[in-house]
């Protein structure tokens, strides 16, 4: 099934004609609203940027020692407390809010080959691995949630404490 969609991989990587009819790499260029990405959807194709969000614990990876519930006891207050404060935010705010010093995004989509090999090895194990990437939710400097959306609803995978599912250091 094909559906267009825009992702946030297209939002960083996209590249615009400019008005002398260069293209540019697209890193200080507004994207237009109408402009759209055509892929393959492995979820269920609808567009869920101007949903709230709702959370679900179907897919949760419970066994993994670290990234399961046993390893973040300690995490989980503050982790549905979190939750609970995006709920009165639309995901297009959630996933395109910058701040910061650079102006990144907290909360974004990583390609699952982008992943730490660990990380992509046990997405194999549960079946995982057939989404194309995951959102990481920001919540402190190091804890993540991992997971995937579908028509708004997000789907806890991995609670990441320590920022190993995909290391930056």
């Amino acid at each position: 099934m094909s559906c267009a969609i825009i992702t946030p991989a297209f939002y960083k990587n996209v590249a615009k004609k400019t008005a002398k009819g260069k293209y540019n790499s697209g890193k200080h260029t507004k994207i237009d609203k109408n402009t759209i990405e055509k892929r393959p959807v492995k979820q269920t194709g609808e567009v869920f940027y101007d949903k709230y969000p709702s959370w679900a614990f179907k897919r949760f990876d419970f066994e993994h020692p670290k990234w399961g519930m046993s390893g973040n006891i300690e995490n989980i207050e503050k982790i549905f407390k979190y939750l609970t404060g995006l709920e009165g935010q639309k995901w297009n705010e959630i996933l395109f809010t910058r701040s910061g010093r650079n102006k990144n995004t907290r909360n974004h989509y990583i390609e699952m080959h982008r992943l730490a090999k660990n990380a992509r090895d046990r997405a194999v194990d549960i079946k995982a691995d057939e989404f194309d990437g995951l959102y990481s939710l920001a919540l402190q400097s190091r804890l993540r949630v991992w997971g995937h959306i579908d028509g708004g609803v997000f789907f806890i995978i991995w609670i990441d404490p320590d920022h190993k599912v995909y290391p930056v250091d």
